[in-house]
């Protein structure tokens, strides 16, 4: 891991626990990092005079989305993600609508990486976040989780009945989103 890479992630533990310089120093190793991203990614499209936009974009949602940020994994993936995401949004808010994400590279592209990880994570819990509550903790208890459903019915204080009712509500809500989560 790249120490650059590591020093950051040091600096964002520090700061969820409150230490705002702490905060301050991370965004100050990450910010040309990505900047370098958003520069490289915009100007494929000739957009590259937008790409502070999608810098400033990014760290806005880095400041929303901290809380999301598993403190034991890898900073950068997580960062990569939403500067990758900001820039499509750009490049879609300039009509280039027939942008696939899979054309969007990021720093250490492999076959399955964290990176990869933490995006599905985010996609998930961004999708799941649409349910109204415990929907989306049900449907994470007994589809990602593997739990049974006497388990999540017991925990909730539901009928078996209510808890499969509940999913199957959940499901039907969540395919309506599911025009919002493809890209081309």
């Amino acid at each position: 891991m790249d120490d650059h890479h590591e020093r950051a992630r040091q600096e964002m533990v520090k700061a969820l626990k409150g230490d705002g310089k702490a905060y301050n120093r991370a965004l100050h190793i990450i910010m040309p990092l990505i900047r370098r991203y958003a520069f490289r990614q915009m100007a494929r499209y000739g957009l590259q005079d937008q790409h502070e936009d999608a810098v400033q974009e990014t760290l806005i949602a880095i400041h929303l989305k901290l809380h999301t940020w598993r403190q034991g994994e890898p900073l950068m993936p997580w960062v990569y993600a939403i500067a990758r995401h900001k820039v499509i949004d750009i490049l879609r808010r300039n009509r280039l609508t027939d942008v696939s994400i899979d054309e969007f590279p990021y720093e250490g592209a492999g076959a399955v990486t964290p990176h990869d990880e933490v995006e599905a994570r985010m996609d998930l819990d961004d999708l799941l976040g649409q349910l109204d509550p415990p929907q989306g903790e049900i449907i994470r208890a007994l589809k990602i989780n593997g739990e049974t459903v006497a388990s999540v019915a017991g925990r909730y204080g539901y009928t078996e009945s209510k808890v499969k009712v509940m999913v199957h509500r959940a499901l039907k809500k969540l395919n309506t989103y599911s025009g919002r989560w493809h890209c081309t």
